[in-house]
C-alpha cells in the first residue's frame, strides 16, 4: 500500500511537472508567434502605406505632365519630378518589404510599367516642346500609350494593394487566435501551478506528519536503545568488577596454598643450609656452594611472601584526606624517575572533588606503581603522562594516561596477573599489588589502551560517607 502511494506520488509530481513544461513551452511559441504577427501585420500595413504613396506619386506625375501639355507652363512639372525623385525612394523600401512570392513579381512588374511611363512622359513633353509647344499627332499618340500604360500600371497597384489588405486580414484573424490561445495557455499554466501547489503543499503536510511521527518513534526507540545500552555497560562493568574480584581472590587462595607449601619445605632448606655451614670440615668450593643455595633459597622465601602480600586481605588504616593531595605526594616522590625520562605532567584535578576514605600509605604505593608502568611504557623523549580526577556515579575518578607504547588485548588480559611482566628485571607484582590494594579499599581499577598510543588507566574509589 505505501508503495503505491509513493507511486502515485511520484507519477502526480512527474505529471504536473510535464504539464506545466508543456503548457510554458507552448506559452513561449505562442508569445513567440505573435511576435511574428504583430512583426508582419507592421509590415502588411507598411507596404500598403507605400502602395498608396506610390498611387499618389504616380498620380503627381500623369497630372504634372498633362498640366504641363495643356498649358505650356513649367510650374506643372514641379510636383512630378518630386515625385519621380519618392518613387526611387519607394520602390527601394518595398524592395526590402517584398522579397519573394507572387507579390515580388506584381512589384517588377509596377516597376516596369513605371519605368515606361516616365520614358513615355518625358518623351511626349520633348516631341510637345520640340513643336513648339503645339500639340501634333505625335504628342497625342504618345499621350494615349501613356494612358494604356497608366491603367496597366494602377491594375497592377491595385491588385497588389488588394492581396496584401487579404494578407493583412489573415495575419490580423491569426493574431487574434494566437493572443486568446496564449491567455488560453497563461490560464492553463496557472491551473496547473495552482493544483501542483496545493498537492505540494498537502502532500509536504501528509509527509511532514508522517515524517515527524516517525521520528518520535526513531527518538522514543534511540532513548530506550541508549538506556538499554547504558544498563548493559554498567551490567558488563559490575560483572567484569566481580570476574575480577574472583580471578583476584582466587589467585589470593591459589597464592596462599602455593606458599604454604612452598614455605615449610623452603625453610627446612634454610635450616639446613645453615647447619651445613657450621660444618668445619667444608672447604672453600663448599661453602660457595652452600652460599649460592642459601641465597636463590632466600630469593624464593622473598618472592613467595611478595606474592602474599599482593594478594591477600589487607588491614587498611582508612583517614579523609584528599585525592588530589594524595596524587601530588606520590608525584613529588617519582619525581627523580620522571626528570630523569624527561616526563611531563600534565595534570587536571577537580579543585572541589569530596575528600575521600583511604589508607592513604597504601593507596600512594597504588599510584606510585602505576605511574612507573607508565614512566617504564614511554620510550619517545616527549613523554607526557596525564592525572584527571573527577566526581562520576557517586566515585572519585582518578585517570592516569601515557602515551607511551601501549598493549594488545592478550597483554591486557593478563596485566594484573602476578609475575606476568615484559621486563627483565621486574617481578610482575607491581600491578597485582595495586589492583589489591584499590580492591580493599572496595573500589575498581580498569585499563584501557591501544598499541603505539598509550595506556589509560581508570580508578574508580567510594568517597567519604
Amino acid at each position: 500500500m505505501k508503495l503505491n502511494i509513493e507511486h502515485l506520488v511520484r507519477s502526480g509530481y512527474a505529471l504536473a511537472f510535464i504539464l506545466v513544461i508543456t503548457s510554458y513551452v507552448l506559452f513561449f511559441y505562442s508569445l513567440k508567434e505573435s511576435q511574428d504577427g504583430r512583426r508582419l501585420i507592421y509590415q502588411s500595413n507598411l507596404i500598403i502605406n507605400k502602395l498608396g504613396e506610390l498611387s499618389s506619386a504616380a498620380k503627381d506625375i500623369e497630372t504634372g505632365g498633362r498640366g504641363y501639355i495643356l498649358s505650356g507652363d513649367r510650374v506643372f512639372l514641379e510636383p512630378a519630378i518630386i515625385a519621380k525623385k519618392n518613387i526611387v525612394l519607394i520602390f527601394t523600401s518595398l524592395d526590402s518589404l517584398v522579397r519573394s512570392g507572387e507579390q515580388a513579381l506584381l512589384l517588377d512588374t509596377l516597376k516596369q510599367y513605371f519605368e515606361a511611363r516616365n520614358k513615355m512622359s518625358a518623351a511626349g513633353i520633348s516631341f510637345f516642346e520640340k513643336s513648339g509647344k503645339v500639340i501634333t499627332d505625335s504628342t497625342k499618340k504618345r499621350m494615349y500609350l501613356g494612358k494604356i500604360i497608366m491603367d496597366n500600371q494602377r491594375r497592377v497597384l491595385r491588385r497588389m494593394q488588394v492581396a496584401e489588405s487579404v494578407s493583412l486580414g489573415e495575419r490580423e484573424r491569426r493574431l487574434t487566435y494566437i493572443n486568446r490561445s496564449t491567455r488560453v495557455i497563461a490560464v492553463t499554466s496557472l491551473i496547473i501551478v495552482a493544483i501542483l501547489l496545493t498537492y505540494s503543499i498537502i502532500t509536504f503536510n501528509k509527509e511532514n506528519k508522517d515524517k515527524k511521527a516517525a521520528d518520535r518513534a526513531v527518538a522514543e526507540y534511540q532513548r530506550e536503545l541508549e538506556t538499554r545500552i547504558t544498563e548493559l555497560d554498567k551490567k558488563n562493568k559490575e560483572l567484569a568488577q566481580l570476574k575480577s574480584m574472583e580471578k583476584f581472590a582466587a589467585t589470593g587462595r591459589m597464592a596462599s596454598t602455593m606458599a604454604h607449601e612452598i614455605k615449610n619445605p623452603l625453610n627446612n632448606i634454610i635450616l639446613s643450609l645453615e647447619h651445613l655451614k657450621d660444618n668445619p670440615g667444608n672447604d672453600d668450593t663448599t661453602i660457595n656452594l652452600l652460599d649460592i643455595i642459601n641465597r636463590n633459597a632466600n630469593r624464593v622465601n622473598l618472592l613467595i611472601t611478595d606474592l602474599l602480600n599482593s594478594t591477600r586481605f589487607l588491614e587498611l588504616n582508612f583517614a579523609s584526606t584528599s585525592i588530589n593531595h594524595i596524587i601530588d605526594e606520590t608525584l613529588e616522590n617519582a619525581k627523580d624517575r620522571l626528570e630523569l625520562n624527561k616526563i611531563k605532567i600534565v595534570k587536571k584535578y577537580d579543585a572541589e572533588i569530596c575528600n575521600v576514605s583511604v589508607d592513604s600509605d597504601r593507596i600512594k604505593i597504588a599510584f606510585t606503581n602505576i605511574i612507573i608502568n607508565a614512566i617504564e611504557a614511554i620510550e619517545s623523549e616527549d613523554g607526557v603522562i596525564e592525572i584527571k580526577t573527577e566526581a562520576k556515579d557517586d566515585n572519585c575518578v582518578v585517570t592516569i594516561s601515557d602515551n607511551g607504547k601501549g598493549m594488545d588485548q592478550k597483554a591486557l588480559s593478563k596485566l594484573f596477573e602476578p609475575f606476568i611482566t615484559s621486563k627483565s628485571n621486574g617481578t610482575g607484582l607491581g600491578l597485582t599489588n595495586s589492583q589489591n590494594i584499590i580492591l580493599n579499599h572496595k573500589g575498581n581499577i580498569n585499563v584501557e589502551s591501544t598499541l603505539a598510543k598509550g595506556s589509560t588507566f581508570i580508578i574508580q574509589l567510594p568517597f567519604l560517607s
